[in-house]
């Protein structure tokens, strides 16, 4: 995401061979829409990624490659060469395992939560504190991250923390994802 926003900004700057840089990673982005529509599991997209994907990477490095020599490395379309190419590998490693996403949308718009009350968040109190906050967001997100509404989660998960009845053996079962699969069990 962040590789692809550097082009963007050199298209909307007026310049036009970003455009071809953005038509190659739209197509990895095509890809990963199929592997989506086809509900493909972590090994068939893993696959798909191999057999098609792949290309279209190699050959978009090779396309900033020849790009490089004729852009002045200040501009933004420089810059975004640049950016890609330094992180060539771990751009990369989506190519690796069918459960890494193409890009860290869904982790940045997650973490956005957490960036905008920053500043809220330097008098927690204490270290202690700040800790349990973290716990708190962690569980949020996770349930964001699963689709789930928090508040409902949290409603029905609080009381049975604090009834001092609920094993502690069972305490995983209140875990976010464990609540949701017995949440659809019971519809």
């Amino acid at each position: 995401m962040h590789a692809r926003r550097g082009f963007e900004k050199a298209f909307r700057a007026g310049e036009p061979r970003a455009a071809l840089v953005l038509s190659h990673i739209q197509q990895l982005y095509a890809l990963e829409r199929e592997a989506t529509e086809r509900a493909l599991s972590p090994q068939q997209r893993c696959q798909l990624r191999l057999e098609k994907s792949a290309s279209v990477y190699t050959d978009t490095f090779a396309l900033l490659e020849q790009l490089k020599p004729q852009v002045a490395p200040k501009t933004p379309l420089g810059k975004a060469i640049t950016y890609a190419q330094n992180r060539y590998l771990p751009l990369g490693r989506f190519l690796e395992d069918g459960r890494l996403p193409l890009d860290n949308g869904q982790v940045e718009r997650l973490i956005r939560l957490i960036a905008i009350g920053r500043n809220n968040y330097l008098f927690a109190g204490s270290d202690a504190a700040g800790q349990r906050a973290a716990h708190a967001y962690t569980l949020v997100l996770s349930c964001y991250r699963l689709g789930m509404d928090p508040w409902a989660y949290l409603r029905d998960v609080l009381p049975k923390l604090g009834d001092t009845r609920f094993p502690a053996a069972r305490l995983a079962e209140l875990l976010p994802e464990a609540w949701l699969q017995q949440q659809r069990q019971q519809m």
